[in-house]
């Protein structure tokens, strides 16, 4: 076993909703995040991406992590792409997207 070998072991290569290239994140910041952010949709029913931030940044202190912020957007992105959540436009403030629960997928999920 290689080096290389070891460190894809531990990475998670995300994808993104516009089939841009995505990240590379740690396996384990990703399954945390993850589940925070689906737990977090599944308690309300609609919430910008500031508020989701500021949730599981006072929730989930990922220790030695600068950039949760960024760590947080980009697995809501890969959740986008897999279509287990999605950002649903505000009809009041055109600036202002909502991120929703897809729960149709959610439950396929689960049942797999």
């Amino acid at each position: 076993m290689t080096a290389t070998t070891i460190l894809y072991d531990k990475v998670i290569f995300t994808k993104h909703p516009e089939g841009k290239k995505g990240a590379c994140i740690s396996k384990d910041d990703y399954v945390q995040l993850r589940e925070s952010i689906l737990t977090v949709l599944e308690q309300t029913d609609r919430i910008t991406l500031p508020e989701l931030i500021d949730i599981i940044q006072r929730n989930l202190p990922l220790d030695g992590h600068a950039n949760i912020a960024w760590r947080i957007l980009v697995v809501k992105l890969d959740l986008e792409a897999k279509g287990l959540i999605r950002s649903v436009p505000n009809r009041l403030d055109r600036y202002m997207v909502h991120l929703k629960l897809n729960r149709r997928e959610l439950r396929r999920l689960k049942a797999a």
